[in-house]
């Protein structure tokens, strides 16, 4: 009776129980890395239940082990709604969070198994039929970053552009567990940047296109040519600097840089005219293209690090989204511009080192696109005034004239 009455108690924490100590499963039948290397640590069976697939050496555990951490996982998230959500037959069972069956909670967790077998076995598993989240009051980790984010973007660019650091809050809001004050926004992004390692140095040689869009009377040949402007002509906002701060905007290759810049309603009439950089030092950039996969929700020891992740991605493809300018461009920029800025003057590389620049997909194909922290005579070969380090030098066999043809993709 012990052992029986152990196993409900199980079923009530967990809402799984042991079913199935006579089936063994393979890594390559469970589709999900976290649980194959449950899978591969608890190896006892030379032969997969449910593939059929048979080794010399033990390639499948059994079925209850894998299912047991799966129910200690999910229970971290989610739990029977009996113990958390009010219930109110009049108005339809229980309120306030959202409810889930088992297929629907399948798809939260991302559990994908295409053996209907096995499917059909781990769904037997789980003797609860209903889940919801355990703290269903407050938002996720990652998801308060994201709504963290979404704050900040309204109060740059509708209330408080320059001092947004110092905005006050309510004592209500300080008082509320999804508190997030948007003037620390930026410090908890640079937490998750660090945490996650996106912080990459390029070698020297890594090439980085330029296109410059010009009258056909007009001749593009120097270096000069195609950096980033003076500062007197540096007159256009952009995605992560303003009007007046000159950056240097690039591409891994021709097609991307005239995608990133070339407006085809401008363009009637005219060249493009591009050509390759490539790096002569070491940059430290902030790499938002090759964010790592978000683990496996059922990698106990990478919860925090799979929060960030969804995080990042959600916030590099914001950062990188398509912005019409159509005069509004002014205001949307704000956000990034003001992280630009934050990368380019407060973050450090964990030994000390200043970033050098960011790296972020192109919102017109998803290709890397590039703005560097330097300024034009850091990248010509004859400054008009001395600089500390060289970034850049020009290729100039690279030059490539195309004219635009709007038929073109």
């Amino acid at each position: 009776m012990g052992f029986v009455k152990n196993m409900f108690i199980e079923a009530d924490d967990t809402g799984w129980m042991p079913r199935h100590d006579d089936k063994y499963v393979c890594a390559q039948c469970i589709m999900d890395d976290a649980l194959g290397r449950i899978v591969t640590s608890n190896a006892c069976s030379k032969k997969c239940t449910y593939c059929g697939r048979q080794s010399q050496e033990p390639i499948a555990a059994i079925l209850d082990i894998v299912t047991e951490h799966m129910a200690e996982c999910i229970a971290r998230v989610y739990t029977d709604p009996a113990e958390v959500l009010p219930y109110e037959s009049r108005e339809g069972g229980y309120q306030g969070g959202t409810v889930y069956d088992f297929w629907e909670l399948r798809e939260k967790v991302e559990l994908f198994i295409e053996n209907e077998e096995l499917l059909n076995d781990i769904t037997d598993s789980f003797v609860q039929d209903i889940w919801c989240e355990r703290d269903w009051l407050t938002l996720s980790p990652s998801q308060k970053k994201v709504y963290g984010w979404q704050a900040f973007q309204e109060a740059v660019k509708h209330k408080r552009r320059y001092t947004f650091w110092s905005m006050g809050d309510e004592y209500e809001e300080k008082l509320h567990p999804d508190y997030w004050p948007v003037g620390k926004t930026l410090n908890e992004i640079a937490d998750s940047i660090r945490e996650t390692d996106l912080i990459k140095q390029i070698q020297i040689g890594t090439p980085i296109w330029r296109v410059r869009i010009h009258e056909e009377k007009d001749k593009l040949i120097k270096d000069s040519d195609f950096t980033a402007p003076p500062v007197e002509t540096a007159i256009q906002s952009n995605r992560m600097s303003p009007a007046g701060v000159p950056m240097f905007y690039g591409a891994e290759d021709f097609d991307t840089a005239c995608q990133e810049t070339v407006d085809p309603g401008k363009i009637n009439g005219k060249l493009i005219t591009g050509g390759c950089f490539e790096t002569v030092t070491p940059l430290y950039i902030l790499n938002l293209v090759d964010i790592p996969e978000v683990p496996s929700f059922f990698n106990k020891e990478a919860v925090d690090i799979r929060n960030d992740l969804i995080f990042l991605q959600n916030f590099a493809h914001d950062l990188s989204k398509q912005i019409q300018r159509d005069g509004r461009e002014h205001i949307e920029y704000v956000p990034t511009q003001a992280f630009t800025e934050y990368v380019r003057w407060e973050m450090k590389t964990n030994d000390g080192q200043p970033i050098d620049g960011i790296c972020y997909r192109s919102s017109k194909n998803g290709k890397s696109c590039y703005v560097l922290f330097c300024e034009q005579d850091e990248c010509v070969g004859k400054p008009e005034f001395s600089v500390e380090r060289r970034w850049l030098k020009f290729d100039i066999s690279s030059l490539t004239i195309h004219r635009y043809s709007p038929n073109k993709k």
